[in-house]
């Protein structure tokens, strides 16, 4: 069997332009930045994966270099999200992920989070 590619592209903006209207519409009710951003950038990946299949038409460079662009730009905006979400300031240099995972890792530490009281209820029986 053949996988036809225009048709899995197709499929792929389908999904992701339905999860970033799902995104829109929880960030209209919680109206937290991260979802906003969260949302543009799973728009940008489904546009993205919608003009990919004008290489057919002959419109290579729209094709690769703008799917290209939209791809890395909605990956940097869910980053961003990401980033926001964690409360981590992502600054010029995102990609230095060693210094924004010790920032996490610290606001992390500075969370309290409540034992569980609860057992494992097979416990006794293992």
């Amino acid at each position: 069997m053949q996988i036809h590619t225009p048709t899995m592209l197709l499929v792929l903006s389908g999904l992701c332009l339905g999860a970033s209207l799902c995104h829109l519409l929880e960030w209209r009710n919680l109206r937290e930045v991260a979802l906003l951003r969260w949302s543009a950038g799973m728009a940008l990946i489904g546009l993205a994966a919608a003009t990919a299949p004008l290489r057919l038409l002959g419109l290579d460079v729209l094709a690769i270099g703008g799917a290209n662009a939209l791809l890395l730009t909605g990956y940097a905006l869910m980053y961003v999200g990401f980033a926001r979400f964690c409360h981590v300031k992502a600054g010029p240099w995102w990609y230095q992920g060693n210094r924004i995972s010790e920032q996490a890792e610290q606001a992390r530490e500075e969370c309290i989070v409540p034992a569980c009281p609860l057992e494992f209820p097979l416990q006794g029986f293992l």
